[in-house]
């Protein structure tokens, strides 16, 4: 950012992007700002990509969180079914255990899941959605400060003839 603050500074907003930079959404962002017809422009862009940058994250987080919430009620179906194998062979006492085993083990594994897999990984995307989210938004306000000021801020080639038009005013 810095470079890209250093470059609009001596050269205008619209050689922004010759900045090199390694980040796709960095990149995005710099040639959105050095395209920009105004600050307002890119604003409405930061805050647009932003947006659908969070509903997408969104919709990744809700996927795990309904696995989390559903692998219990699985593990339980399993138990049922263990339980009707179970019940099915009460006449040979050998096959009890196996049918027992799968009963306890689907139910085992419903929680396992949800808490240690679905659960946490849902709870990571969420963290890393808003440090990313925020960062991101950090980085676009900074860029849209930028863009202000250097929209408002008088060209060198435009300051020139002012100087020269007030010299002859004053002579």
């Amino acid at each position: 950012m810095r470079q890209v603050e250093h470059v609009t500074h001596l050269k205008g907003l619209a050689c922004a992007d010759r900045v090199e930079t390694t980040g796709r959404f960095l990149r995005q962002a710099i040639d959105e700002l050095a395209n920009a017809p105004s600050a307002g422009h890119f604003q409405r862009w930061a805050a647009q990509d932003l947006a659908s940058r969070s509903e997408r994250h969104d919709a990744a987080i809700k996927s795990w969180l309904a696995i989390a919430d559903a692998a219990p009620a699985l593990g339980m179906a399993g138990t049922i079914f263990g339980l009707v194998r179970m019940f099915a062979a009460m006449d040979d006492p050998a096959t009890i255990g196996p049918a027992m085993a799968m009963a306890l083990l689907t139910t085992l594994y419903g929680v396992v899941l949800a808490n240690m897999v679905a659960g946490p990984i849902a709870a990571r995307l969420a963290l890393l959605s808003e440090m990313e989210i925020a960062w991101q938004r950090e980085l676009t306000g900074h860029m849209l400060d930028v863009a202000c000021q250097e929209m408002t801020r008088p060209r060198q080639q435009d300051v020139a003839p002012m100087r020269q038009n007030a010299v002859r005013h004053a002579a």
